[in-house]
């Protein structure tokens, strides 16, 4: 898996693509059996260790979409490291779908603009489709 990644990576710089986006965890996934939840929550952990330094070296940003707080602290951890050690890069932004659900974020999304909207930061009038 790990070298995949590294070869897509690779392949994508020399074509000057600019976001990748790979679907990681899904949160339909926490249904699966406890050590196969463990295992898939191990692989980020694997691939910042293995892989932070030759992003660092390589401009590759390093983003999280999905739900970080519902992640075990190992995880986590890891994952928060790997973003705020490449969070100044402007090359390729690697992006891993990770604890992540389509209808979960639209729901975040919407607490997210009821908050600002509550909070007087946002006019509700102003949220359009662009």
């Amino acid at each position: 898996g790990m070298d995949a990644i590294n070869r897509c990576l690779e392949g994508l710089k020399r074509l000057d693509v600019k976001y990748l986006t790979l679907y990681a965890f899904s949160t339909e996934n926490w249904r699966r059996p406890k050590a196969e939840v463990d295992y898939l929550m191990n692989l980020p952990v694997q691939f910042i260790a293995k892989e932070l330094d030759n992003m660092i070296a390589n401009n590759i940003r390093l983003q999280v979409l999905g739900d970080m707080d519902g992640l075990p602290d190992h995880t986590r951890i890891s994952v928060t490291r790997g973003i705020e050690a490449t969070a100044g890069n402007s090359g390729l932004t690697l992006s891993f779908a990770l604890n992540y659900g389509a209808r979960e974020e639209i729901l975040r999304a919407v607490r997210q603009l009821g908050k600002m909207c509550h909070r007087g930061m946002l006019n509700p009038a102003d949220i359009d489709s662009g």
